[in-house]
């Protein structure tokens, strides 16, 4: 077994992101990469067929099943500290009423209307100054122009 020392990077999470920083890093041939993933196979039909990739969020095969809750709640106690809170006039959404963990969910529930998460939204394009990836995907590092690179 290859012990986690003998790569050059290891990348967390084999999302969207993920994938393309993993793919950019070893490109060259010049440096190993490791991909960690947390998770079963992706090898179920909903994940296959783009129509039953809406089928996923609910289903706790292939889905973490994490709620929002614990992010609101950090949230809320980061604003609660200076100097954040010398310019925060309020809470407005979900708002301060939202206390416990079923008012949060029903919430964001009442709010959403949809799903949907679009992966891969970073800007691509021929300008290094308006955009995070070039035409092959490649991530763009700050202040580095295509002429620039390797």
């Amino acid at each position: 077994m290859t012990s986690i020392e003998s790569f050059d990077f290891v990348v967390i999470g084999a999302g969207s992101a993920g994938c393309v920083v993993a793919n950019r890093l070893s490109e060259s041939g010049r440096h190993s990469v490791l991909v960690l993933e947390a998770g079963g196979s992706d090898r179920t039909f909903n994940i296959r067929v783009p129509i039953g990739y809406g089928r996923c969020f609910t289903d706790p095969k292939v889905n973490w099943m994490y709620e929002a809750q614990g992010g609101i709640r950090l949230l809320r106690r980061l604003a609660a500290t200076r100097p954040l809170a010398d310019v925060i006039a309020g809470e407005l959404l979900p708002g301060s009423d939202a206390q416990t963990d079923d008012a949060l969910l029903h919430d964001f529930r009442q709010r959403s209307g949809t799903v949907y998460h679009p992966t891969c939204t970073c800007r691509m394009g021929p300008d290094p100054r308006t955009s995070a990836v070039d035409a092959r995907l490649r991530v763009r590092p700050p202040g580095i122009d295509d002429a620039h690179r390797d």
